[in-house]
């Protein structure tokens, strides 16, 4: 009966009293998502194509972009996240301009275009 609670014990709790593998884990699994999320965008603006084009040159995302084809699906959500994937992959594209982003792995993608 006289049981001490257990405290709660948060993410910064965690990080500082665990074993250093789960710390330095935790570390760059969060590393890795703000990069990834972070050169969403600079991809999308940099690999950005001129004009709608048809037929064998049909506008395409080029192959390295399928690794970004999570953040594509997110962007069609009509919700906070969704709308600021959207935002973040076109901020940057120059006017006239198309964004092509996967996504799916099947080829499926989003075609964006930046009025002038």
């Amino acid at each position: 009966m006289d049981e001490k609670p257990t405290k709660r014990r948060g993410l910064l709790t965690l990080l500082r009293t665990s074993r250093p593998f789960r710390r330095w884990l935790t570390v760059a699994v969060l590393l890795w998502l703000t990069i990834y999320v972070g050169s969403f965008g600079p991809a999308c603006w940099l690999t950005s194509q001129d004009g709608p084009r048809v037929g064998k040159s049909a506008n395409r995302p080029p192959w390295f972009m399928a690794a970004y084809w999570p953040m594509g699906r997110l962007a069609l959500f009509n919700n906070p996240v969704g709308r600021l994937a959207w935002w973040w992959m076109t901020v940057g594209v120059p006017k006239g301009k198309l964004t092509v982003v996967p996504m799916s792995l099947r080829g499926e993608a989003i075609i964006t275009d930046v009025a002038e």
